[in-house]
This record gives structure tokens, sequence and C-alpha cells, in this order.
């Protein structure tokens, strides 16, 4: 029984935050494997991300791209959400990563929100809420689960 994993990208702000916190709780109740932890992490988080002008916790950043990164390339199903901007370029660079990634063995990318770039043109499934993805996952993670295949 494989549990599909998911990778939530999406602008790091508060209201972003508690937006994909929501989203990875909704998923692990379906049995989905949220790999990534940014949203769901204390603060320290808010330290790393303003090191974009390098500071004090370099080693701290780079300790969390650099696990963000594996997650990405391991992940069955990247997440996008584009609700509010990047403002770190964050959410862009693990796109491309997707994107990259998929070039090599297929993972489903899925946009939440608008289109806000050219790449982004490159993801083919899309939804306008989250309950709409939300609901769509719950019902593909019940038909596994009634075959027999999660």
């Amino acid at each position: 029984m494989h549990m599909k994993a998911v990778f939530l990208a999406g602008a790091f702000t508060p209201t972003s935050r508690a937006r994909l916190e929501g989203a990875a709780a909704n998923l692990r109740y379906n049995r989905y494997g949220v790999v990534s932890k940014w949203h769901d992490e204390d603060d320290r988080l808010e330290g790393a991300a303003k090191v974009m002008g390098y500071s004090i916790e370099d080693s701290l950043a780079n300790a969390i791209a650099i696990r963000d990164l594996y997650a990405i390339t391991g992940c069955d199903i990247f997440i996008l959400d584009t609700f509010e901007p990047s403002t770190t370029g964050a959410y862009h660079t693990e796109l491309g990563l997707a994107i990259a990634t998929d070039m090599r063995r297929h993972i489903r990318i899925i946009q939440v929100g608008p289109i806000n770039n050219a790449y982004q043109t490159f993801i083919r499934e899309r939804y306008s809420s989250w309950a709409s993805l939300l609901a769509v996952l719950a019902e593909e993670n019940k038909q596994r689960r009634d075959m027999g295949n999660g």
C-alpha cells in the first residue's frame, strides 16, 4: 500500500502558511504523505526566510533548502499554491525543480490559484480553489483504497 508523497509549495507568508497547514492536515487525513515541512514548522523559518540578504542563519536556510529539494525530487505530487505572490522566489525555484523532475520521471504537478508567469503554463492540472482540489484527491484516494492499491 503506497502512500502518495505530496510536496506543497506556496508563498512564505502567515496567510499562505495557514492555508497550506490546513491543506496538509486534510491530505494527511486522506492518507497522503505530506513531505513538505515549511508550512508546519515553528517560527525559526521566519528568520531563515529573511536571510535573503544573508546574515546569521545561513546554515539553517541552507539545510532547509536542501531538505526541501530532496523532498521535491522524491515526491509523487507537487502542488503549487499561487494565491499570493512569492516574496522570496522560493516557490518559483521549487516549481522549476518539479518540472525538471517531471522531465526525468513523471510526477503530478498541480496548481491551485492563478497563473502568474510563463513557467506555470507547463502545469497541466489547475484548480481555482483548495476545496475543489482536495475533493478530487480524497475521491482518488477512496478509489485506490477500494481497489486495494493504497
